[in-house]
């Protein structure tokens, strides 16, 4: 008789996989699933997908990842996910997960219960499979909604718009009792001479095209005839511009918040777009653009004098041929800067330092890595006192780096967030010597500390702190429950994140004797 091994060995590896320390490590989940084949050992596949909540159904939206998608259908299992699924992943702008979504049949009514605005009616997500025509159809239930007045903010998505569909929303948008504040279609295919064909209500304020773009270039003639909306202040064209120069020659001058991230802009249609920006402009987001540090340097003077926030995210602001050389300072009005993920060296960090203005209360460096001590002393040295607001996690930060800005934290803020960073326990010292005395919430999640870390700055930390995480340290025992249970202040105390700890149950218990449990998440 031949005994096979094959489902002992399944068997093993799944209690290893739910055995195993921390079910947010997927690359050490996805190693027990590489021992066997999938088609001799699903129940392995399963157990990993069910045990890391970074693969959850939910999660894996917001990251864009169908893959995971696609193996939670393989299992044959009913899926299990919230109305986050699909939130997540409209705002991620992750568009072939919203369509994974719109063809599974899973989405219905009762999943958003809160869907006040009528989008699933327009989206045809009741129904199981939803055709083209069904979708087109969608978008005349919606066009005589509101002509009804009954529908106020307009919202489409994973639609193909054809011209009639235009006609019909623009004849509903003319009807005397509507008052249509906001149009959004998301992940829609519509093409410039489509975007002109929309004769848009004098009530909008809110217009946002997330669309996929069939690039076709603008009819001279449509450009000249467009007006804009009186009331529109909020505008977002997140789709593929193309072109040599900016196609709409001009913006609203009522225009306060702008967003044209992911636009594949280059240098040349940046400076072109930056040309037209009305003076009152608040808010403007650059992020994911082609714009490079000479773009950078040049746009600086053209940039709104009322600009109060940027987001230059995902920008290539620094490569060999392309520098940042700022001989200019951002508006003065300035009060939020996002350069996350933006490529720097120490040239450019300099440059970056010295165009901050002092107005800055929010200042978003996380995940851009620079390994130059000197420029993070340039970057720290140029924190305002008026910061309220330092997220720098995920900087790949070490002792000396981390000393610059510990040592010279504004004493004005409110949140710390550097999670991903190699905390020592010296650095714990400094920021415990110079914690902000309002500080209300500190992200330290997988910094490496330990016990003796929180010896250190636990006693420090304000009694206006509402939220602390120090997730994903292992070093973090016992020992730091009773210190916090002993220093942390309730009711102040609103959000306390051990996950993946070392922390015992009784630990646990211990620190809910002082602290309210429904505030304790580990």
């Amino acid at each position: 008789m031949k005994l096979s091994i094959t489902p002992i060995l399944e068997q093993i590896l799944v209690r290893a996989v739910w055995a195993h320390d921390d079910p947010d490590d997927v690359p050490g989940l996805l190693a027990y699933s590489r021992v066997l084949s999938e088609d001799d050992a699903p129940g392995v596949h399963l157990a990993v997908l069910q045990r890391s909540p970074r693969l959850s159904p939910d999660s894996a939206s917001s990251r864009g990842a169908v893959p995971v998608l696609d193996k939670w259908k393989a299992t044959g299992l009913e899926i299990e996910f919230t109305e986050l699924a699909l939130t997540c992943a409209v705002d991620g702008g992750h568009l072939s997960t919203i369509e994974w979504w719109r063809d599974s049949g899973l989405v219905r009514r009762e999943h958003y219960p809160h869907d006040n605005d009528g989008v699933l009616p327009a989206l045809g997500l009741e129904m199981s499979t939803p055709s083209v025509a069904d979708l087109h159809a969608a978008v005349f239930t919606a066009a005589a909604t509101v002509a009804s007045g009954d529908m106020p903010n307009v919202q489409l998505m994973m639609t193909p718009i054809r011209m009639p569909d235009i006609h019909a929303l623009n004849e509903a948008f003319a009807s005397p009792t509507q008052a249509v504040q906001s149009l959004h279609l998301w992940g829609c295919t519509v093409d410039w001479p489509r975007f002109f064909a929309f004769k848009l209500p004098p009530t909008i304020i809110h217009l946002d095209f997330f669309s996929q773009w069939c690039v076709a270039p603008p009819n001279p003639d449509d450009v000249a005839r467009w007006t804009w909306p009186p009331l529109l202040a909020a505008m977002g064209l997140r789709f593929h511009i193309g072109g040599p120069v900016f196609p709409l020659r001009t913006l609203p001058a009522t225009l306060v918040e702008l967003d044209v991230s992911r636009c594949k802009m280059d240098d040349a249609l940046v400076l072109d777009l930056l040309s037209l920006l009305p003076h009152s402009l608040n808010a403007l987001d650059l992020s994911e653009n082609s714009l490079t540090g000479t773009g950078l340097t040049r746009a600086g003077p053209l940039l709104p004098p009322q600009l109060q926030s940027l987001r230059l995210a995902s920008t290539k602001i620094s490569t060999r041929t392309n520098e940042l050389h700022l001989d200019w300072h951002f508006p003065l009005t300035l009060t939020k800067l996002v350069v996350s993920s933006c490529e720097l060296n120490a040239d450019a960090a300099h440059a970056l330092a010295r165009a901050i203005p002092s107005s800055l209360t929010s200042l978003d460096m996380q995940y851009c890595t620079l390994d130059d001590t000197a420029a993070h002393r340039a970057l720290a040295a140029a924190l305002p006192p008026t910061l309220e607001v330092l997220i720098m996690g995920n900087m790949a930060l070490g002792h000396d780096a981390l000393h610059e800005y510990t040592t010279r934290l504004p004493p004005s803020l409110r949140e710390l967030n550097a999670p991903g960073n190699a905390f020592s326990e010296s650095n714990m010292r400094e920021l415990a010597a110079h914690m902000p005395a309002q500080l209300k919430e500190l992200w330290l999640e997988r910094t490496g500390i330990t016990d003796t870390c929180t010896a250190v700055f636990v006693p420090a930390l304000p009694r206006t702190l509402t939220v602390l995480c120090m997730s994903k340290n292992r070093g973090l025992t016992d020992t730091t429950a009773c210190l916090l249970a002993e220093h942390l202040a309730p009711p102040n105390v609103e959000r306390l994140y051990l996950y993946s700890c070392s922390i015992s149950r009784e630990g646990k218990e211990v620190m809910c004797r002082n602290i309210p449990a429904t505030s304790v998440y580990c």
